[in-house]
Parts: structure tokens; C-alpha cells; sequence
């Protein structure tokens, strides 16, 4: 081994020879301090932004506004939390409720339904996304001389038809959407809350209509009207 002096602090220190030859630190604080050039870099004094200390830094971290991560921590949780209190009262485009919304969703384009119902009834009534056999199969209905009202309120559900003159409501479950997992335990809670306001809830499977279309209109206009 052999030794050699820090020309920065003077220290003596020991490396392998081949090191020792090169070397010229100590340590890396002893390299950081001499700069490129050798010669030390005065350090700038900065005001930490939470506690008010000042610190002394090195002129590569001038933009540093904490003097440590606990008050980087303490400045972000009072920011944060500021930021989470400001919420905007909206109307619902659907069902008209007042309801409160985080002013950046606003700002974001969201925030303009009070639930998902209400988004799925928008989503169906004005943008057409309802499947063309549902479509079809209420349109056969209206034919036979029903008057079927569409995706219309009912409490906070919006069911696919409603025929008032028979307090009935019409469901037509598509075979891809009531085969997912959670949905047939939404379709349950859905049915109790309508039978609940005396409503009756007729289901009609998509696939029995896509298998016979003219005998499933015939068996719920049957259903409907004997009731």
C-alpha cells in the first residue's frame, strides 16, 4: 500500500499504488468542494420556505427550497390538503341534482354527472350507444300499440322501457354486458328499488329475442297487457 496527502484537506491516506499515484481526494465531499478547476466554489445561502433556516449550498442546488425532507413533507401535505377543499357546486346534466365536484375534474372536461347512472342514462338517451336489438325490440312493441317510454327516470334508475299506462318496466339484457361479474347482483338491487315503488320489472334475455324475435315481442306485450 502506499500513502498519499488530500490536496484539499491534507489528510493522508492509503490506496494501491497504482491509485496512489493518480490520487488526490480524500473523499468525495474533498472532490465536490475543490470544483473542476481545483479550487472551491463559495457556497450561496438559501431560506428554507417552511422553517425559515438558513442554509448554505453549494451553487448547483441554488434552486433548493427546503433545508430538509421533513420540511418538504410538512409543505406538501398543507398544499395538498389545501388543494383537496376545493370543490365546486354543479347541477347534474341528467337528473338536475346539485351536487359537489373537485374543481380541477371542472377544469378537466369532468364532473358533469352526480353518479355513473346518471353518465350510462346520458350515455344512452343522447349519444345512441343502445344496441340495435334493444332498438328493434321496443320499436316492435310501440308497433303493437304500446306506449314505451325510453330510458327515462325512475327513482335513480334508468331502465331501458317504461310502459306508465301498465306501471311496468321493461329491461332487455344484452348477452355480452348481464354476463359480466357484478352485474347480474346490480340487476337484483335494481329490480328490489323499482318493485319497491310498484313497479313491475319484466327482464327479456337478447338471445331469446335474436333466437325468436316475433314470439318474445308477442309473449311480453302478453305479459304487459294481462297483468
Amino acid at each position: 500500500m502506499s500513502s498519499y496527502a488530500c490536496v484539499r484537506c491534507g489528510k493522508v491516506k492509503l490506496a494501491a499504488p497504482s491509485l496512489a499515484k493518480r490520487a488526490k481526494y480524500c473523499s468525495p465531499d474533498c472532490w465536490y468542494s475543490a470544483g473542476i478547476n481545483g479550487k472551491s466554489k463559495p457556497k450561496i445561502e438559501c431560506k428554507c420556505e417552511v422553517c425559515s433556516k438558513v442554509i448554505a449550498l453549494p451553487p448547483s442546488r441554488r434552486a433548493a427550497r427546503f433545508c430538509s425532507q421533513p420540511c418538504m413533507i410538512v409543505w406538501r401535505s398543507q398544499h395538498v390538503a389545501q388543494k383537496r377543499r376545493k370543490r365546486t357546486e354543479r347541477e347534474c346534466e341528467f337528473c338536475g341534482m346539485r351536487f359537489e365536484v373537485h374543481t380541477c375534474a371542472i377544469k378537466e372536461g369532468r364532473g358533469r354527472f352526480c353518479s355513473r347512472t346518471c353518465l350510462g342514462s346520458y350515455t344512452a338517451a343522447h349519444q345512441e350507444k343502445v344496441s340495435k336489438a334493444e332498438t328493434a325490440f321496443l320499436d316492435a312493441l310501440e308497433r303493437m300499440g304500446l306506449v314505451v317510454f325510453r330510458n327515462e327516470r325512475v327513482g335513480r334508475w334508468c331502465p331501458d322501457g317504461i310502459v306508465p299506462l301498465y306501471k311496468t318496466v321493461i329491461e332487455f339484457d344484452g348477452e355480452y354486458w348481464h354476463s359480466l361479474p357484478g352485474i347480474a347482483e346490480k340487476d337484483a338491487r335494481k329490480d328490489r328499488e323499482l318493485q319497491a315503488r310498484r313497479w313491475r320489472v319484466i327482464r327479456v334475455p337478447e338471445r331469446d329475442y335474436i333466437t325468436d324475435p316475433i314470439g318474445t315481442v308477442q309473449r311480453i306485450y302478453s305479459e304487459v297487457i294481462h297483468r
